[in-house]
């Protein structure tokens, strides 16, 4: 009985912690490359809902890529919907390594995380399902080494916040 007590007491400081540390997480999602192999006619596609239109965001990119990635930048072509239907088209580059050729983000073995700044404090004026499209406009087709692309917004303050 008093083991079984500990487990759920532990399971539940542990839960906390982790949602906790977390708490300006609006959404996050990531989608794996088939075969690390990303063709360009491989788009990806993120359907982001926001309620709060009082509130700026920040937007990131994720990326996930193992080392033997050739390249030091990743460039995209990136949709954004507007709920309304309205798109707008922008080409996007991501750097991925320092002029050293040592890698961005968190690494452990030949696998790297980056969580790219895309857009800080972004204000997203209308409610509803915003969709962001990605999709790799590299030279090399298909493009090798990436495993995962994602996107992350979080809530920074609101608009009453900041007047």
């Amino acid at each position: 009985m008093m083991k079984s007590l500990f487990r759920f007491l532990l399971f539940t400081v542990i839960a906390v912690s982790f949602f906790s540390c977390d708490k300006n997480r609006v959404f996050e999602k990531n989608i794996s490359i088939d075969n690390y192999l990303w063709y360009s006619k491989n788009q990806l596609k993120f359907e982001v809902s926001v309620n709060d239109t009082s509130a700026y965001y920040n937007v990131y990119f994720n990326v996930r890529h193992a080392s033997v990635y050739p390249y030091s930048n990743l460039w995209l072509m990136v949709t954004t919907t507007s709920p309304d239907g309205k798109q707008e088209r922008q080409r996007v580059e991501i750097p991925l390594s320092t002029d050293d050729g040592s890698w961005f983000g968190e690494g452990m073995g030949d696998i790297w995380d980056y969580k790219f700044l895309a857009q800080q404090n972004a204000f997203f004026n209308q409610k509803g399902v915003y969709s962001f499209t990605f999709e790799q406009i590299m030279r090399q087709d298909p493009l090798p080494g990436i495993m995962d692309m994602g996107v992350r917004v979080e809530k920074t303050i609101s608009t009453e916040d900041k007047n």
